[in-house]
């Protein structure tokens, strides 16, 4: 009996794991055949850890409990660390798979049928795999190896009829694996929930949660998002994350078992680990305006402008430095320094947000027509610069900015008006002035989100 496990990605089966009077029907089997390979699974991260701190964790397998376990990293060290060749034999299903290393590690898994691909070269000075694509859900009947820079290695799609899988597999479905499966299960699911067609085609109708419905929406951006130019781009959101695929594990015998994966920070994420924050800069931005009723996507978490080390470590670092004090740049030059008497609770707030591997979309309905704001944060390191969004206020138009930072308004519903506790006002003198300056505005509210925050 076969199962699939596709990184993180476990499709819950709600059988007994207990096999009755001895047999396990095909439910029994798929639990304790999920369990088997989970537990090699902790074994696995358990000896990357303690042997080399740079690896970050292994994925589960794909694949059956069919041949013989190998593990190239466990059996040859540093050898077999960061691929620089693969070869894959197959026909109707993946024979054999072989991997050159940058060590020095020569390995092959599997049965002599089948025929080569050409040799996929991989230059570690630039390139790593970032993502996998397996075909079949019960076997390996064909793989393919994704770069950071978009070069891609041969399908491995079946014999020379294209035909994929046989008996063995009557229904061999495609997965998809990224370099940090925590952080793909999430840029999926954030994909599928900012439109409501593909909630209802996956979720029914519902929040995206699941790691299977994760999957399926992998797949619809793969196969049709990504030409339909849909966003947010979970393909990028995982990038964004910094890990590449390092080495390899599995089963084989006559032909090639199962397959998991050992993954890091990429080169461009680990050069960017240690280096200190630069600055971290406040503001509100102006998004929309409405005469009505508005509903609006907004976003809550970090988005990078370049490649940078998306961690927590990082996020934790952020949040230090917010909670220090930080600067508003103020539109007609200079800034306004905020203090660490001001800053803390900010820090606290967007502790999620800094920390967060993907930027989450979301609906927020206003009941009153006005111009949207924005806070934004913007964190400058010397790899790149990034955004953090979470909270969002409405005002009666464009020249009524808001004046408070964050949290600091006397009154939430008065936005534009005074601070509380003597925080900095951003408004200036002639701002202050106007008839509207205090005045609430009936029905809007100061936006905060809750469920958002992951």
């Amino acid at each position: 009996m076969f199962a699939a496990i596709v990184g993180t990605l476990v499709t819950t089966i709600s059988v007994s794991a207990t096999c009755q009077g001895g047999t396990c029907n095909e439910g029994d089997a798929q639990v304790l055949l999920q369990a088997q390979l989970h537990a090699h699974h902790e074994q696995m991260v358990s000896h990357a850890q303690k042997a080399l701190p740079e690896i970050s964790g292994a994925t589960l397998p794909t694949g059956s409990t069919g041949g013989d376990p190998w593990d190239d990293y466990s059996q040859n060290g540093d050898a077999a660390w960061v691929p620089t060749e693969i070869v894959v034999k197959h026909g109707s299903r993946v024979d054999s798979i072989s991997f050159t290393y940058k060590g020095g590690a020569t390995t092959s898994h599997g049965g002599g049928g089948g025929g080569a691909d050409p040799t996929f070269y991989i230059d570690p000075a630039k390139e790593y795999i970032n993502k996998v694509k397996i075909v079949g859900t019960q076997r390996l009947s064909g793989i393919q190896f994704f770069l950071n820079n978009g070069r891609v290695s041969q399908a491995t799609t079946g014999d020379s009829n294209g035909n994929i899988g046989d008996d063995k597999d009557p229904n061999p479905g495609t997965l998809w694996v990224y370099a940090s499966p925590d952080s793909g299960k999430q840029c999926g699911l954030d994909y599928c929930n900012t439109y409501p067609d593909l909630q209802n085609a996956f979720c029914g109708g519902a929040q995206c949660a699941s790691d299977a419905e994760s999957q399926s929406c992998l797949n619809h951006w793969e196969e049709y998002g990504r030409n339909e130019a849909r966003n947010p781009n979970p393909e990028a959101c995982a990038q964004e994350s910094g890990y590449a695929i390092y080495s390899f594990y599995g089963r084989a015998g006559s032909e090639s078992d199962a397959l998991g994966f050992y993954y890091g920070l990429s080169p461009d994420a680990a050069a960017c680990k240690n280096l200190p924050i630069t600055s971290v800069t406040g503001q509100w931005e102006y998004q929309t305006s409405t005469n009505g009723a508005l509903t609006q996507s907004l976003q809550t978490g970090t988005q990078h402008t370049e490649t940078t080390t998306n961690t927590e470590q990082w996020g934790y670092e952020v949040g230090g430095t917010v909670s220090q004090g930080y600067k508003i740049p103020m539109v007609g030059g200079g800034s306004v320094s905020v203090s660490s008497k001001y800053s803390s609770t900010q820090s606290q707030a967007y502790a999620d947000a800094f920390t967060s591997s993907t930027v989450t979309t979301y609906s927020e309905t206003f009941s009153v027509g006005g111009s949207l704001w924005a806070w934004v944060f913007t964190t400058v390191d010397p790899c790149g610069s990034s955004r953090t969004m979470r909270e969002y206020v409405m005002t009666r138009n464009t020249y009524e900015t808001p004046c408070c930072s964050p949290g600091w308004a006397v009154d939430a519903y008065s936005q534009f008006g005074d601070c509380a506790g003597g925080s900095p006002n951003l408004c200036d003198e002639e701002q202050q002035q106007s008839a509207n300056y205090n005045q609430p505005m009936v029905g809007t509210t100061y936006i905060a989100p809750k469920s958002a925050i992951r």
